[in-house]
């Protein structure tokens, strides 16, 4: 773990994460760019990779329509971080409202920072990387900003977010450790393309 960093990534739905961020912070480096706009500060990642703003917007919406309606108006307002899931299951609708967002602003692709997260019962190492891939292409990007283990523990895996046994306790995984799943999210950064930054962490909700 030698060069890494503990860094507190704040999630605009209500989220506090704690994630391992490669050289995210150096010792006595001033983590913020400051603005008046709290949309326009941003956290410098001290690996020369770029930059993440510090407000994010919160996608937890249940409604497609509204999903689409207020990601494109976040965009327009100046929100720069988008906040998504695939627990959510709204990530097409969130990729959608920006895809429109950036064509009609004139916005690159590398001026907002995206950040999703690998759902419970995803958390076996063959399934991470495929769930990865399916949130890139229901996001419509070729990268993420940040990807996050979602809360710190495994559902059994499956396609069903939420499995329960008859009496209709959730189902969990004890054949998975969250070093497991963390290996395995860190093994994407080796041969995942992405210009700049990769980091994955995890959250607590």
């Amino acid at each position: 773990m030698s060069g890494k960093k503990t860094a507190i990534v704040t999630g605009a739905a209500g989220g506090i994460g704690t994630g391992l961020v490669e050289g995210l912070l150096e010792e006595g480096y001033d983590p913020m760019i400051e603005s008046p706009d709290l949309r326009l500060t941003r956290m410098p990642l001290s690996n020369g990779a770029g930059q993440m703003p510090a407000l994010g917007f919160g996608t937890l919406i249940p409604d497609a329509a509204l999903t689409r309606t207020a990601t494109r108006d976040a965009l327009d307002a100046g929100f720069r971080h988008f906040d998504c899931a695939e627990r959510y299951r709204n990530e097409r609708e969130v990729g959608d409202a920006l895809q429109a967002g950036l064509a009609a602003n004139g916005i690159a692709r590398e001026d907002i920072f995206v950040t999703t997260k690998l759902w419970n019962s995803n958390h076996r190492s063959e399934r991470v990387e495929p769930a990865f891939t399916a949130s890139l292409d229901r996001l419509g990007l070729k990268y993420l900003d940040l990807y996050l283990i979602h809360t710190p523990y495994a559902f059994q895996p499956g396609d069903e977010q939420d499995p329960r046994d008859p009496n209709g306790n959730v189902i969990y995984d004890n054949g998975v450790t969250l070093l497991d799943t963390w290996r395995a999210m860190e093994s994407l950064a080796d041969h995942v393309p992405a210009p700049g930054h990769r980091t994955v962490g995890h959250q607590l909700e």
